[in-house]
């Protein structure tokens, strides 16, 4: 199986990081996190870990607790394409005083700066103006870290010549008189990314590009940058580049004209910029194929134009359709109900005289109404008649042949329904149940159950009084209701009339057979009563399912 690894994760002095510690193969992973490759740790910060030792050379750098504590001996402990990681943990610092002082030549390796602020790792660049880090390894990854300028003037502190490289700096200028030139060049390098973040002084003096593009393809700069610079904050010189992308926010003091944000010096690249410059203060974009220019308002007004009230020049006016010397806000004004121009927005939207849409329904309202108040009409038809609701939907009537909610009003007064009433306290006499306007109904069904138990002796029978023809006509049989329990339901068995008292609990209704229905009823306009012979106290719940004939009945309780 090799040698047995594991990824771990160590924790010291308020840093969390994985570490490579025996247990299983290079080649199986851990958990999510595990990747292929060693990982290394450097720092020479005076700050240790518990149980750490000071960063050194000699040690491992396997462990936070044993760093190395320099970069060079970091890189050299990795292996080409392995996919090493170096960590250089919080307050690790190195000067730089030659050219090519250290060169990362090894491919694939990630070098990852820790913590934040001032605490991420420090590279000065002193001495020499020359003096630089070579990052030449094809896939090289180095992120977080501060580049300090040492020196006034340096040319290329950070050089990249790698391709498919990913670099993120934060580069900071000592001083109005200690700046860089130029803080990274990018060299024939293919496919690179970088994020930099440069702080400059406006007082300076030295800095003329702070990222130089020399012969690359495809290369993509995110910055952000304050100062000031003599040439342009990213340039391509000395060889024609392909497919540059520069993307930033800009502030070059004394400078408003968008000049210093992004050139093409050597001319023949092929490159695209969008930024926003803070000096100028706006938004500004352009291309190989476009010179950089401001998102300027001011030139699409100038397009535009002006319409005024008072006899202006028709511009967009002109275009939008002979609108000269006149408001576009006149062409949308309400005009005179029942315009038959239709020329205007207004014509068509505004007041019309069309009785076909008029809300009748809620009572003779206006037939000249805006397009909106139509459809609010529309919309009231198929909501509820409440109190949020303007539309009287109690006064649409049946009509089979109607609109719709007249269909649905005719299907509502035809269908089978059923109706209660509690009776109260018997009186003795003809106590109104239910009351039929409009036309007969036919009763299918009649029944009541005491609900409070009766307190009395008494007798009591179903009736119907009508108006037309007028009289009064039993419906059932007397039954006696003396003293009923609660619960004790009144049934028709069969067709006879027959009012069957039944103790409480579960009742079995007999429906009878096609020769023995239950019990129905034509009953014609008036009331249906329940006729006691003596007062009593206690409650009966009466119910009634019955067929409406014409559409107009009404049954209330």
């Amino acid at each position: 199986m090799g040698i047995s690894r594991t990824l771990g994760i160590v924790q010291a002095d308020g840093f969390i990081g994985p570490n490579l510690t025996d247990g299983a193969s290079d080649s199986e992973s851990s958990g999510a996190t595990a990747k292929k490759g060693q990982v290394f740790y450097l720092c020479n910060a005076t700050v240790l870990p518990p149980g750490g030792k000071s960063g050194s050379d000699s040690n491992d750098g396997s462990s936070p607790l044993t760093p190395f504590a320099t970069l060079s001996a970091a890189h050299t402990a990795c292996v080409t394409n392995r996919g090493d990681t170096v960590y250089m943990m919080n307050g690790h610092a190195e000067t730089f005083s030659t050219a090519a002082a250290v060169t990362l030549s090894k491919a694939g390796v990630t070098y990852i700066g820790m913590g934040s602020g001032d605490d991420k790792p420090t590279f000065t660049f002193d001495s020499l103006t020359g003096a630089s880090l070579v990052i030449s390894g094809n896939n090289t990854s180095f992120k977080n870290v501060i580049g300090l300028a040492g020196i006034d003037a340096l040319t290329k502190p950070f050089d990249v010549t790698g391709d498919d490289c990913d670099i993120d700096i934060e580069w900071r200028d000592a001083s109005a008189t200690v700046e860089a030139a130029t803080c990274l060049r990018l060299d024939t390098a293919n496919d690179c990314n970088v994020w930099l973040v440069y702080k400059g002084f406006t007082a300076g003096n030295a800095v003329t590009s702070s990222v130089i593009i020399d012969d690359c393809d495809n290369a993509n700069v995110f910055i952000e940058a304050y100062g000031v610079c003599s040439t342009a904050w990213v340039d391509c010189q000395d060889a024609a580049s392909t497919n540059v992308n520069v993307r930033g926010l800009f502030y070059t003091s004394g400078v408003t004209d968008l000049s210093r944000n992004f050139v093409d010096t050597i001319t023949g690249s092929t490159w695209s910029f969008q930024g926003f410059d803070a000096s100028a203060g706006q938004s500004c974009s352009g291309s190989s194929g476009s010179a950089i220019a401001g998102d300027d308002v001011s030139a699409i007004n100038a397009k535009i134009g002006t319409i005024t009230n008072t006899g202006g020049t028709a511009t967009i006016g002109a275009v939008l359709g002979d609108f000269a010397n006149t408001t576009l806000l006149s062409k949308l004004n309400v005009p005179t109900a029942d315009a038959v121009t239709n020329v205007d927005v207004a014509d068509v939207v505004g007041n019309k005289t069309d009785a076909a849409i008029a809300d009748t329904i809620e009572g003779g309202a206006a037939t000249t109404q805006s397009i909106v108040a139509d459809v609010k009409a529309v919309l009231q038809r198929l909501g509820a008649d409440s109190a949020n609701n303007t539309a009287a939907t109690t006064l649409v009537a049946a009509n089979r042949d109607g609109s719709v909610l007249e269909r649905l009003e005719q299907l509502e007064a035809t269908v089978q329904k059923t109706i209660s009433k509690v009776m109260t306290t018997p009186s003795g006499g003809a106590d109104a149940l239910f009351t039929i306007t409009g036309g007969s109904i036919r009763v299918v069904s009649i029944w009541g159950v005491v609900t409070t138990v009766l307190v009395g002796a008494a007798n009591g029978t179903l009736q119907a009084t009508t108006t037309d023809p007028a009289g009064t006509t039993a419906m059932s049989t007397t039954v006696a209701i003396d003293n009923d329990a609660k619960g004790t339901s009144y049934t028709f068995v069969g067709p006879t009339g027959v009012l069957t008292p039944t103790e409480p609990g579960l009742t079995i209704i007999d429906m009878g057979s096609t020769t023995l229905t239950e019990t129905q009823y034509t009953v014609p306009i008036g009331n249906i009563n329940f006729l006691t012979s003596a007062a009593q106290t206690g409650e009966i719940t009466w119910c009634m399912t019955y067929k409406p004939s014409p559409a107009a009945v009404v049954v209330a309780a």
